[in-house]
């Protein structure tokens, strides 16, 4: 249930950032895990190389297997000096790990020293310290966490909760608004993008963006897992059901704004993906399946997604 997590959201916002021709040549994802992240940049960035590397071979294993094929996968312990060259990586990205990782400073120097001077560094669903999380791992306060960091270039430290909603409500990313201390240190979690070109900017229609894309790339879409389905005259309803209560306490925003129940057209749904007709109608389908998408209740997913 990945795709269904807030903290999984809020990479979505930044997709256009990484998808610029400076940023998207060479990209690295640390402690990759089974390869989600690794999936939506595949697609929906499509960098040049993307290199991802995770301290658990099982992990790597799955992401090579099920998530992405155009990606390269490197078993990495991140408590250890990278193996690359200085400033190789136009794009560096880390995703709900970095709290995980028992040298700290020494891997924020290590991705410092292998990110292009022009580069963009993304590091998503960082724990704050001075919130409760039921799986802290070792986190720091906000402050903390941006001292980890020497660059001279812009360092912009985000609630990951306003990014989210923001997101969710609104279909922006919105870097130019100066959050608070209180602001930041009450959030359950903060977001940390630094780089050259990253700037003070706000952009709306997101998600425009990203089904853009969408257009032009190979799809396999479904309906999202967390729902089960039934069917009703010429429509399938789908109902929100939560894996367990752990997962519904952990991610109170997914319970928020994932909608709880709905229904989507017979006719889009065939052996388990959802797809599009050839009829007349195409076009009104089209727009139906990505309003949907653009709830998570349609998602694209691997082929051997299961």
């Amino acid at each position: 249930h990945r795709f269904s997590s807030q903290t999984f959201w809020s990479l979505y916002p930044f997709l256009h950032l990484l998808r610029t021709r400076e940023r998207r040549k060479r990209i690295l994802e640390v402690c990759c895990g089974a390869g989600h992240a690794s999936f939506v940049v595949s697609n929906y960035v499509n960098p040049e190389e993307l290199i991802c590397v995770d301290g658990g071979f099982k992990s790597l294993y799955l992401a090579k297997k099920y998530f992405s094929n155009a990606a390269e996968f490197i078993n990495i312990d991140a408590n250890y000096q990278l193996p690359f060259k200085d400033g190789v990586f136009s794009s560096v990205l880390m995703m709900d790990a970095f709290h995980y990782v028992d040298a700290r400073a020494l891997l924020a120097k290590e991705l410092e020293r292998v990110l292009d001077k022009e580069g963009m560094l993304l590091l998503l669903h960082l724990h704050n310290a001075l919130a409760e999380n039921p799986a802290a791992g070792k986190p720091l306060s906000p402050s903390a966490w941006r001292g980890l960091f020497d660059r001279d270039v812009s360092v912009r430290v985000l609630p990951e909760k306003r990014v989210v909603e923001d997101f969710v409500l609104r279909d922006r990313l919105d870097l130019s608004k100066e959050y608070s201390e209180e602001e930041l240190n009450s959030s359950d979690a903060i977001i940390i993008v630094a780089g050259a070109g990253v700037g003070l900017e706000c952009f709306d229609g997101v998600w425009e963006d990203i089904l853009k894309v969408k257009r032009e790339v190979k799809e396999n879409l479904i309906i999202n897992p967390i729902y089960k389905m039934k069917e009703k005259g010429d429509k399938i309803l789908f109902e929100r059901e939560f894996p367990s209560e752990s997962f519904r306490n952990e991610y109170s925003l997914t319970e928020k704004y994932l909608p709880e129940r709905g229904e989507i057209g017979k006719g889009l749904v065939r052996g388990g993906s959802v797809c599009v007709s050839d009829s007349d109608e195409r076009e009104g389908e089209i727009k139906e399946i990505e309003d949907l998408m653009r709830k998570f209740v349609v998602i694209n997913v691997p082929e051997k997604y299961i």
